[in-house]
């Protein structure tokens, strides 16, 4: 391989100078390990609790809206006071160890007598009290097991990957790096999501295990992941610059954070673009689920399939960020790889919500296909949330944490963790509510019933994000992010 050929694929896949590659490729294993306990979590924690006995998919908006949301916001005022009096890796190993913990607890404990610790008898109770459409409420009560697992799943991402990887990066990579290696770092965890996804559709696939040990085995890759984290951690925290910003405490209490953005009208723009983001994903992919489960009634199945979409869609995530992406960056403006997420998802979400409303219209499709219509509207739903999430990881994730950097240290902290985190969950939340409010008012407990009142809120929503996103802009463009006019 000539020289010149070899030094244009490093400049375009790894253009990394020796000075920063040791720190480069410990992020990347950082990343690469979070990941891969995320593609477990995100691939078994939906299936569960919508197989469970009485559930479905609308129980799922009831966790979000109503469980998840305060969890989160319980969580991010608990590691802004956490800031004040403790070093950030104390902060971080404990964190760590609380999911290793209610992993084991949740595989080991809790699922393996189930049957002894599910309210049957007050279930019943409050099911004829309040009636069958409200159904969905209840099976959150019933199932709290999976509820409970369902929960921290839920907050491992806000906490390991939006507030604890992203924030740590964010600090010890300057803007220039951050060019030239947030997309290795988005492609190694979209590597690592892809290889564990696979590998977990062909280990749900295994008949000779049952379930429940399934699931422990699962819980105790994750610990042994979460220790393999701490390790990498440790190295990094080796390095002196580093060290000497992990080891910083900040001043601002929570709700001093909390009105640190509000008085912010860059940190308010990220923040709707978070809120936007988790709305528009999640209003369409609770649609997808209910059919789902139609489709695939049986856990394992169920399990199995969002096993091999979530593999199709971070291998094809790999290649996006890395051929295209990256380039697209570099190449283009802010505003132009911002852009392309709410469009993308706006467009695909309302064919997706036209497709599974109208499904006598596919009829034909379907037919020419050789398969059912709910399989043929499935697959559309599949694509939309491979290609939705897709944009999220390689185009969205990197702009969103591109401008965080040139923030002070405060709002980096705070100002993050308040905005990943609640602005997160706000997100995922108000989809729930939007869900739970269009159910009340339909007097339906099937989502598949509201579909077509969903379309004029996701455009509405993707909307306001576009001209978020145009306000971010011009701020970057104009070099006003400094610790004086970021308050403006």
């Amino acid at each position: 391989m000539s020289k010149p050929f070899w030094n244009f694929l490093k400049n375009t896949f790894f253009p990394i100078k020796k000075t920063e590659t040791s720190k480069i490729l410990a992020i990347c294993f950082l990343k690469t390990f979070i990941s891969s306990i995320y593609a477990i979590l995100y691939n078994i924690k939906d299936a569960l609790i919508i197989s469970a006995k009485g559930s479905g998919a609308e129980a799922i908006p009831v966790l979000k809206g109503f469980l998840v949301l305060p969890i989160s916001i319980l969580f991010v005022y608990i590691y802004s006071s956490m800031n004040n009096y403790f070093k950030k890796t104390t902060i971080f190993y404990s964190i760590m160890f609380f999911f290793a913990i209610s992993f084991l607890l949740y595989s080991f404990i809790f699922r393996p007598n189930e049957s002894y610790l599910i309210p049957i008898k007050s279930t019943k109770t409050i099911l004829s009290f309040i009636g069958s459409k409200n159904s969905h409420w209840v099976a959150v009560y019933r199932n709290w097991i999976h509820s409970f697992f369902y929960l921290v799943a839920e907050l491992w991402t806000q906490a390991c990957i939006f507030i604890l990887f992203w924030e740590f990066v964010n600090r010890i990579c300057t803007i220039e790096e951050a060019k030239k290696s947030y997309n290795l770092f988005i492609a190694s965890g979209s590597l690592s999501y892809a290889l564990s996804s696979f590998l977990l559709y062909y280990f749900i696939k295994l008949k000779y295990i049952s379930l429940n040990s399934k699931i422990q085995i699962l819980m105790i890759v994750a610990a042994i992941q979460i220790g393999l984290i701490m390790l990498v951690y440790y190295f990094l925290n080796k390095k002196g610059s580093i060290k000497k910003s992990v080891d910083e405490k900040t001043k601002l209490s929570f709700l001093e954070g909390i009105k640190f953005i509000v008085k912010s009208k860059y940190l308010i723009s990220i923040a709707i673009t978070v809120i936007s983001v988790g709305l528009t994903i999640n209003l369409v992919e609770i649609t997808w689920k209910a059919n789902l489960k139609l489709l695939y009634p049986e856990k394992t199945d169920l399990m199995a399939f969002m096993s091999k979409v979530s593999g199709i869609q971070n291998l094809c995530s790999l290649f996006v960020v890395l051929l295209i992406s990256g380039n697209t960056l570099k190449r283009f403006s802010w505003k132009f790889n911002a852009r392309v997420t709410p469009i993308i998802i706006m467009i695909t979400g309302v064919i997706f919500f036209l497709a599974s409303k109208y499904k006598n219209i596919l009829s034909d499709f379907s037919f020419v296909l050789g398969i059912s219509t709910l399989k043929l509207v499935v697959i559309l739903g599949a694509f939309q949330v491979i290609s939705s999430k897709i944009c999220k990881y390689c185009f969205y994730d990197i702009t969103k944490e591109i401008a965080y950097i040139p923030l002070d240290n405060e709002a980096k902290i705070k100002g993050k963790a308040a905005i990943d985190a609640v602005g997160s969950r706000l997100g995922k939340s108000g989809s729930s509510y939007i869900h739970v409010l269009v159910l009340w008012l339909a007097s339906t407990s099937s989502v598949l019933n509201v579909t077509i009142f969903l379309i004029p809120i996701l455009i509405l929503i993707c909307f306001f994000w576009l001209v978020s996103i145009e306000f971010i802009s011009k701020k970057l463009n104009n070099n006003l992010i400094n610790s004086k006019d970021i308050s403006t």
